[in-house]
């Protein structure tokens, strides 16, 4: 007989799930959009140590990189060097996955 028993299968998703969204809402960006390319990232209460921000262009190529750790500033200046359009800012969670958020540079 197979134990039909998933309690413990679906709680982990459910939970992992809940720290993604909490992740995603810490997270502030502005001003966005901006003419600039110079944006603030608020990490908020974002555990930083297995932390990672990317700047993604439109064609998916990464155009820059940081590793975060634990005593850094919380308040980050992300200067994106590049031209109008929408760039992606992926910050990646070591356990809990990544949280995507559109970046906006106009003219």
């Amino acid at each position: 007989p197979v134990d039909s028993d998933d309690s413990e299968d679906t709680a982990e998703p459910t939970v992992l799930l809940e720290q993604l969204i909490s992740v995603a809402n810490e997270v502030n960006v502005y001003p966005n959009p901006n003419s600039t390319g110079v944006f603030y990232v608020d990490l908020g209460k974002v555990e930083l140590e297995t932390t990672q921000l990317q700047v993604i262009d439109a064609v998916g190529r990464v155009i820059d990189n940081m590793k975060l750790v634990d005593d850094m500033n919380r308040l980050i200046e992300l200067q994106i060097p590049a031209a109008k359009g929408v760039y992606y800012l992926r910050i990646i969670t070591e356990g809990y996955g990544s949280v995507t958020k559109q970046l906006i540079i106009t003219e």
